[in-house]
């Protein structure tokens, strides 16, 4: 446009308008003209938006292209029609100039425009292909649920293939088969003869070979084999695996059409590119629904180990005589360890129990609850340590698995004898901190824990030991998890340490030497985790 009126402006003052001679007066107006033809057919050469057209758009634009540069070459007699120039020189130049490029733009169109009819298909199934892959991208950003996600996807395959018919099969690892998740244009009979397994040695095929498979022109055999008594009519069949980042088989994507040669190589490799964007999105919705389920477990854990804690005591007995403290860390959410004080008929006489069941979570935790009930309930007919371990063992032998099995520890302790009357089924030993003697003897009558036997060795071997208590002695109950505790070099703590602890501050109050040896443990595990449950029950007599 610059170079337009810059040559306006020079004819106007050298008078000298169309004289192509570039002789005289006429080179400079004439050269800038050249020079602006050339500027105004390179801007006709503007023309990339036809390559967005539709087809559709493509074929009209053409036609009107061409009506377009008939009518623009008819007005040209009229662009170099003397009497304009006379009347008005920059006028005259304009319209000649305006003149040149609506012909050379709309040459260059006509031209472009033809060009572009042979691929207008091609480049219209690829924005199909693109703003399909946009869609699906989209709809797994955003839709979690996989039954809708597979309808969206057979949909999808069906618009940008131009296929009749699309379904997806996912495969189950447990019962190695297909499972028919979605389908489109497909008949519910034939939907149904493709669960029992229509397709199962042609899925079996792709399982294994992990690679698309064309069959552009189906035989009678293999119409027959696959797809016998089907009403939707096969001619070509196109299968994709759906592969995951870790090599994982989802399943398949099959699209089908009726008639022959119906799929090129563009066709599988969209095809594939829509698997692996399903494979995504089946990861993502594997992902969030074991997020869900994780989720649920931990509230449902949370719930059974708040649960749990109130089958604990939750405030200790006061002993006339006696201090008592005590302290339990699960391993886990909930545990398997178990302690409780019972009440006695005599008021001078309690009752204390701790077991650990074998193995942790919510099975650990139930089998807990059952032996605080037995427990409970056996104490209040029976009288003996001995008594009430043989009866609980009887009632927990029917209930427990045979791989499960309960260690406990019964004692009852007369403050007004001093003395502690036990019994231990498997149970870890018993400390005893004797003052008079400042050493730790470990008690340990014998005893195998409950459920491994029904009666008869359970209770030939299970032994009552009795134990009096002078002032200052330490009696301590724990379970396992303490003395077994682990660094990271998977050294135990041993009840080597733990006798060492309870000697260096058997003087002090219980709760001093809880809070020593429990620093002690974790001192020594350091980053390590606990893996087992930990239980301590500390009683001291003070006077």
């Amino acid at each position: 446009m610059f170079f337009l009126i810059l040559t306006a402006i020079l004819t106007s003052v050298l008078k000298s308008p169309l004289d192509l001679s570039f002789r005289g007066a006429s080179v400079y107006n004439n050269f800038t003209f050249v020079i602006t033809l050339i500027f105004l057919f390179l801007l006709s050469l503007r023309n990339s938006w036809i390559t967005y057209l539709t087809r559709k758009e493509k074929f009209y634009y053409t036609f009107f292209a061409f009506m377009f540069l008939w009518g623009v070459s008819y007005l040209f007699d009229f662009a170099y029609e003397l009497p304009v120039a006379y009347h008005s020189l920059v006028h005259a130049v304009f319209i000649n100039g305006s003149w040149f490029f609506l012909f050379f733009y709309t040459l260059t169109c006509s031209i472009y425009l033809l060009l572009q009819l042979p691929t207008a298909r091609i480049f219209e199934r690829k924005m199909q292909e693109v703003k399909s892959l946009q869609n699906l991208t989209r709809a797994i950003s955003v839709e979690l649920d996989t039954s809708r996600l597979t309808s969206l996807i057979t949909n999808l395959i069906i618009e940008v293939t131009d296929s009749h018919v699309s379904w997806i099969e996912l495969y189950q690892p447990a019962a190695d088969s297909f499972h028919v998740v979605a389908t489109k244009n497909l008949s519910v009979q034939d939907a149904t003869k493709l669960e029992r397994g229509a397709l199962q040695k042609l899925s079996g095929q792709i399982l294994k070979e992990r690679k698309s498979l064309v069959l552009n022109e189906l035989t009678s055999d293999q119409k027959k084999t696959y797809f016998h008594g089907f009403r939707t009519k096969i001619a070509s069949l196109v299968v994709t695996p759906i592969i995951g980042v870790n090599d994982q088989f989802f399943g398949l994507l099959y699209a089908a059409k009726s008639t022959s040669f119906g799929f090129d190589p563009d066709d599988v490799n969209l095809l594939e590119a829509f698997a692996n964007q399903v494979a995504i999105a089946l990861e993502n919705a594997d992902l969030l629904q074991k997020s869900f389920e994780r989720e649920r477990l931990e509230q449902e854990l949370k719930i059974a180990r708040e649960v749990q804690l109130r089958l604990l005591p939750q405030t200790r007995p006061s002993l006339a005589g006696y201090q008592l403290t005590t302290e339990t860390i699960a391993a886990y959410e909930v545990g398997g360890d178990y302690f409780d004080f019972i009440p006695r008929h005599d008021q001078n006489q309690m009752g204390i129990v701790i077991g650990d069941v074998s193995g942790k979570g919510t099975s650990a935790a139930f089998y807990m609850a059952e032996v605080k009930g037995i427990i409970q309930s056996v104490a209040q007919q029976l009288h003996s340590p001995y008594d009430i371990l043989c009866h609980t063992n009887k009632v927990l032998s029917e209930s427990l698995e045979k791989k499960s099995f309960i260690t406990l520890a019964f004692a009852v302790l007369d403050f007004k004898a001093h003395a502690l009357t036990f019994a231990r089924a498997g149970h870890c030993p018993i400390f005893h901190y004797k003052a008079q003697s400042k050493q730790v003897v470990y008690h340990q009558p014998e005893g195998i824990a409950v459920g491994l036997d029904r009666g008869p060795i359970f209770n030939k071997i299970l032994e009552e030991q009795i134990v009096s208590l002078e002032k200052g002695d330490v009696v301590v109950f724990y379970t396992d998890g303490l003395s077994e505790a682990m660094n990271v070099k998977l050294e135990e703590y041993t009840e080597n340490r733990m006798a060492h602890i309870l000697k260096q501050y058997a003087d002090q109050s219980v709760e001093t030497i809880k809070k020593h040896l429990i620093s002690d443990v974790f001192e020594f595990i350091g980053e390590h985790h606990l893996h087992d449950d930990l239980t301590l029950i500390i009683l001291k007599r003070m006077e």
